[in-house]
């Protein structure tokens, strides 16, 4: 009796291989966007500089109110900028970004208009409290919408700040020469267009941390394991490798309180 031919079932679904890379995609629009922000903001911050003179022959200043004047905006822009950024840091909080638009549009709007050095100098910290509050939720922004390609995602978010510092002599040519204090003014479109695109970027940032995004960094198991240096090593020396450490720092102290205690390094030119 001839015997029947063996069938082999085949299995209902085969497995699926993992994908090959896990990395979020760069999300462009957003780093245009942030890219945009960061010129705004940085060309808002050089009126302040391109100003001077204008403020200098209206109010009557000093070149010692001058230099308080820039000192008030440097440091509430670059001082007090690493103190958000650690509060960012524990608590992700989108809607900065267009609160720190927010703080500069009023400075600006208050700048045009004052009379006083005491207002200049208000309205120069709010100017810095918008960029130090811009910088940090700024650059995680782009982080976050870097993906995989982190250094273009940083050399875009850049040029958009160093476009904007770059704009001082413009700046001083064409509006504040033929316009006076009052050419601020037309800043605060720059910054109301600042505050418009910084809450569709906060909204997508938002969504972001809702989905489960998060800054930490995971640990894969290569990572986990012992230094690759340490365990060769170990391997071929086993245990002298500590001990003869542990020697070379004795032997070393040692030959170093010898010099001291004789006086030979007194007699070194």
């Amino acid at each position: 009796m001839a015997d029947k031919p063996l069938s082999l079932a085949k299995p209902a679904s085969l497995p699926k291989s993992a994908p090959s890379g896990t990395g979020q995609e760069t999300v462009y629009r957003i780093l245009l966007a942030i890219s945009f922000v960061h010129l705004f903001n940085d060309s808002i911050q050089s009126v302040i500089p391109a100003i001077f003179p204008i403020l200098k022959d209206n109010l009557l200043l000093t070149f010692t109110q001058i230099g308080w004047i820039s000192f008030a905006i440097n440091f509430t822009s670059s001082i007090i900028q690493p103190v958000i950024g650690y509060a960012a840091d524990r608590k992700p909080t989108p809607i900065l970004l267009p609160i720190g638009m927010c703080f500069t549009f009023a400075g600006v709007f208050i700048l045009a208009y004052a009379g006083s050095y005491i207002w200049v100098l208000f309205s120069v910290v709010l100017i810095g409290l918008g960029s130090a509050t811009f910088h940090p939720e700024g650059m995680r922004v782009a982080h976050m919408a870097a993906g995989m390609r982190k250094g273009l995602s940083q050399s875009i978010f850049q040029v958009g700040g160093n476009a904007g510092q770059s704009l001082a002599p413009l700046l001083t040519r064409y509006i504040f020469v033929p316009f006076g204090q009052i050419g601020a003014l037309g800043f605060t479109i720059v910054a109301a267009a600042g505050i418009v695109v910084q809450s569709y970027v906060a909204r997508w940032y938002k969504q972001m941390l809702d989905s489960g995004y998060t800054f930490k960094k995971t640990r894969s198991g290569p990572v986990n394991g012992p230094c690759p240096a340490k365990k060769y090593l170990e391997r071929h020396h086993g245990t002298r490798y500590p001990c003869f450490c542990a020697f070379l720092v004795r032997s070393c102290h040692q030959q170093l309180l010898c010099l001291l205690s004789d006086g030979c390094l007194q007699n070194i030119d």
